[in-house]
C-alpha cells in the first residue's frame, strides 16, 4: 500500500503519495488536494491529438490539463483538487518535484481562482512583500539573503493569493526550500554537498530555508519589480493603474488562465493588487558586491513605511 504524506502549502492541506519535502508538514485531515500515482495522465494523452503548439507546454484534454515531460512523467490536473502523476520509466523523484512545485502547482491554483505570481516573497511586519522580475533577476537569491538577515520567507518561486477578509489579497507559504545556483550559494557561505540538484542542472540546488514563514495567511502589502541599473540601488513607486500591467507581467504561467477560462477573475485580482498594495521598482546592480547595499535599502524602505 502506498504511503500517504500530509503537507500544508499555498493554504491547502495536501495528501500526497509523492514525498515532497519542500512542503510544510501537516496533520492528517480533510484534504484540499490529493496527489496520486496512477495511469490517468497517460490515458488522457492517448485520447487527444498530440500535435502542437501547446500554451505553456500544457495540453487540454477532455480529462483535464496535462503537462508531459519526457523522461519524467505526465501530470493530469482535472480541477483544483487533484493531481494524477504517471511516472516515466526510471523516473527521478527530484525532477518530478521540480515540475510539481512549479507549473503543476500553478495549474491547481489557477483552477482554484487564485492569483499566482512568479516571485519570491518575505514577511515584513506581518504582511507580504513579493519580489518579481524576469528569469535570472535574482529573486531567490535576494530572498535567501533576506532570510540570512532573519526575515521569514513565504516562498521563493510561486506566490498564491486570494481575497482576504478586507479589501486586500492574502497569500500563503509555498515551498520551504530555495532553488539557488552555485554562485548564490557561494555568496551565502553555503556548500552544495548533501543538497539535491534542481532537475538536470548540476549547479543549481534545493536549499533548505530555515526562516520559512508560519502556515498562516498574510496580506499582500507590496510588490517590488527587480530592475537592473548601473548606479546605486534605489526604489521608485509605480503609481495608480500603471501598476496593473506591471503585476500582470509576472503572473505565473498566464496562458493557463486562458486555458482554464477564468480571465475575468484574474483581472479583478490584478486590479485589487494595483489599488491596495504598494507597487515599486527596485533598481539595483546585478553584482554580488552590491548585495549588502540593496538589503540595507530594502530594510530602510520598510522602516520608513513603518514610521509613516
Amino acid at each position: 500500500m502506498t504511503e500517504t504524506h500530509w503537507y500544508m502549502a499555498c493554504g491547502l492541506r495536501i495528501a500526497s503519495e509523492l514525498e515532497v519535502p519542500e512542503f510544510g508538514a501537516a496533520e492528517p485531515g480533510d484534504a484540499d488536494l490529493k496527489i496520486c500515482f496512477n495511469n490517468r495522465a497517460a490515458a488522457a494523452l492517448a485520447r487527444v491529438d498530440l500535435r502542437g503548439p501547446f500554451p505553456e507546454g500544457v495540453l487540454r484534454t477532455p480529462d483535464g490539463l496535462v503537462l508531459s515531460v519526457a523522461g519524467v512523467g505526465e501530470f493530469l490536473v482535472p480541477d483544483g483538487s487533484a493531481i494524477h502523476i504517471t511516472r516515466a520509466a526510471g523516473f527521478d523523484a527530484a525532477k518530478l518535484r521540480l515540475y510539481l512545485l512549479g507549473t503543476v502547482t500553478a495549474m491547481v491554483l489557477h483552477h482554484r481562482q487564485r492569483l499566482v505570481l512568479h516571485g519570491a516573497a518575505v514577511l515584513n511586519d506581518g504582511a507580504i512583500s513579493v519580489f518579481v522580475g524576469d528569469s535570472g533577476a535574482g529573486k531567490s537569491t535576494l530572498a535567501a539573503h533576506l532570510a540570512k538577515r532573519g526575515h521569514a520567507v513565504i516562498t521563493d518561486d510561486v506566490l498564491s493569493l486570494e481575497p482576504g477578509d478586507d479589501a486586500r489579497l492574502v497569500g500563503y507559504p509555498g515551498s520551504h526550500m530555495f532553488k539557488l545556483w552555485q554562485d548564490s550559494l557561494d555568496t551565502l557561505g553555503r556548500r552544495h554537498e548533501g543538497l539535491s540538484a534542481v532537475g538536470a542542472r548540476a549547479t543549481k540546488f534545493f536549499v533548505p530555508n530555515a526562516t520559512h514563514a508560519p502556515q498562516a495567511a498574510a496580506p499582500l502589502a507590496e510588490v517590488f519589480e527587480l530592475m537592473r541599473c548601473e548606479g546605486p540601488p534605489r526604489v521608485e513607486d509605480v503609481p495608480g493603474l500603471a501598476a496593473l500591467p506591471l503585476v500582470e507581467r509576472h503572473v505565473f504561467r498566464p496562458g493557463l488562465v486562458e486555458m482554464i477560462g477564468d480571465v475575468a477573475t484574474q483581472f479583478r485580482h490584478l486590479t485589487t493588487v494595483a489599488t491596495t498594495a504598494r507597487v515599486s521598482r527596485l533598481y539595483r546592480p546585478w553584482d554580488i558586491a552590491s548585495m549588502d547595499a540593496v538589503l540595507d535599502l530594502i530594510e530602510d524602505h520598510w522602516r520608513d513605511r513603518r514610521n509613516h
